[in-house]
């Protein structure tokens, strides 16, 4: 009858380079705290604004699995017209991870899907509280202006201290107050 039929057998590409996390509000880089969401974006925008340029994505899905999360939380586009597409995970408590990385899987509107791809950084979460051990010399107690102490922070990855109430400071050994 004349009909051209056009069959798209062409998976995605989803570049790791493409995809951003973010949501960290710790002091060091890449690592998440209590309280901090992971928030994963992939740009699939025009190569020239940066994006992986793919035409017909109907869904994205992000694997937080290593971060704790669903293996599979859909992805919504950050604006109507927008081809950024984003999914958050709400990091629980009492977590220690290090080396992790969040992957997308991209479907198209014929079904296809992209090979799982991960962003290209690592990233360490710490919502544990450390248990802290503070030690002093007993001896020293008796008319000293100064004390000196050592705190064990357990497995921290990060350490650091205030001292009444004054800004945090990295704790790297022995501090005299």
């Amino acid at each position: 009858n004349g009909e051209t039929i056009a069959v798209d057998t062409q998976a995605p590409e989803v570049t790791g380079a493409k995809i951003s996390v973010a949501g960290n509000s710790g002091t060091l880089t890449n690592t998440f705290k209590k309280g901090d969401t992971v928030n994963v974006s992939w740009d699939n925008t025009t190569r020239t604004s940066g994006g992986d340029n793919n035409k017909d994505i109907a869904s994205v899905a992000v694997d937080f699995s290593e971060f704790g999360g669903g293996s599979a939380v859909m992805a919504t586009k950050t604006a109507l017209d927008s081809d950024v597409w984003l999914a958050s995970y709400l990091l629980p408590n009492n977590v220690v991870l290090v080396g992790k990385q969040a992957r997308i899987v991209a479907v198209d509107n014929a079904g296809n899907a992209s090979a799982k791809t991960a962003d290209t950084d690592l990233y360490n979460v710490d919502t544990q509280a450390p248990t802290v051990t503070i030690t002093r010399d007993p001896s020293r107690d008796i008319n000293n202006s100064s004390y000196d102490f050592t705190v064990d922070f357990g497995d921290a990855i990060t350490k650091q201290y205030a001292v009444d109430l004054g800004t945090f400071e990295t704790y790297s050994g022995p501090v005299t107050i």
